[in-house]
């Protein structure tokens, strides 16, 4: 979609986490942090977005400023004097076992401050993406809280993928409250059935739409995903993927491109329930973008390295 064709202000904010990924044996950096993410695919498919985010003020923060220019994402990243920016150190075994640990502690986007950023965005975008990782903190999660609030006055969809596994020492009850009262303020809720048993028991998609989601997504890996809202159930199977170079990023690069092609559906931030025919081409979408992502190591990398199928640009 043209520059020129884009609405003075983007459809879609992506609030959190922005962070550097060191993957493969050498540690190689690559941009991360599922907003970010998101925020590169959106932009891929022509959706207005921007992203709203807080790094430190160090190498890593500036290899995050540069990556988000160069993809061409519009951000609003407040620069941290006093914080590092979060790097996060992925390992990958053959039979796809990871290990993640984060390698800066107390980083700039726990700190995240709803004031840093322009709420008149809000009156126009109709979508406000977020993960559970702001709501770990106090201070990002009052930040956190405050937008989500502002964008449902403003008649916005949140969506919300909680993409976290709780260690004990950090399921405090206030983390808890606020995990929960996001899953009953979110309109779509993207996870796995590992990530919601860990955090809210054995549920099925259909137990969480009681909670206030009104679209599901559950991914599965390789088998592809199921699909709930109160009325549909689908499951869209994904296409074999060979060969899977590193998962990091692609569910990000699904959720992308379904909410790409499933946006004219929503009417551009209408609460109105999509079809099943909707949900299962924007289904189909997000599994080609995934798999090209798969293809590749990083979360975006796969974005460059090749070119979109016909009309999977827009997500058309």
């Amino acid at each position: 979609m043209p520059d020129r064709d884009r609405p003075a202000y983007p459809q879609i904010v992506c609030l959190g986490e922005a962070v550097v990924d060191e993957l493969g044996s050498d540690g190689a950096p690559h941009l991360g942090g599922s907003p970010a993410n998101v925020a590169v695919g959106l932009h891929r498919h022509g959706v207005p977005v921007r992203l709203w985010s807080r790094v430190g003020e160090d190498a890593e923060g500036w290899f995050v400023r540069e990556a988000l220019a160069r993809a061409g994402v519009p951000a609003d990243l407040v620069v941290d004097p006093l914080h590092p920016t979060r790097v996060v150190r992925i390992l990958e075994a053959a039979d796809g076992t990871r290990r993640v640990q984060i390698r800066t502690p107390d980083t700039a986007d726990q700190y995240l401050q709803a004031d840093d950023y322009d709420r008149a965005v809000l009156e126009q975008a109709g979508m406000l993406y977020l993960t559970a990782v702001p709501l770990l903190h106090d201070v990002s999660a009052a930040a956190a809280q405050a937008l989500v609030e502002a964008a449902r006055a403003r008649g916005a969809l949140i969506v919300f993928d909680p993409n976290i596994r709780l260690r004990p020492e950090r399921a405090r009850p206030a983390v808890r409250q606020r995990l929960d009262a996001m899953l009953a303020r979110a309109d779509v809720v993207k996870t796995s059935a590992d990530t919601w048993a860990n955090l809210w028991g054995t549920r099925t998609p259909a137990d969480l739409l009681d909670a206030g989601p009104s679209l599901v997504i559950e991914t599965r890996g390789a088998a592809g995903v199921w699909l709930q809202t109160p009325r549909h159930g689908v499951a869209v199977p994904a296409p074999r993927v060979d060969p899977v170079v590193d998962t990091t990023g692609a569910g990000d690069a699904f959720l992308a491109a379904f909410l790409a092609r499933l946006w004219p559906a929503l009417g551009g931030g209408s609460p109105a329930e999509p079809s099943i025919g909707d949900l299962h081409d924007a289904a189909v979408l997000g599994h080609h973008w995934a798999g090209l992502i798969l293809r590749h190591r990083g979360a975006v990398t796969g974005y460059d390295a090749e070119p979109p199928a016909d009309g999977a640009e827009q997500g058309l």
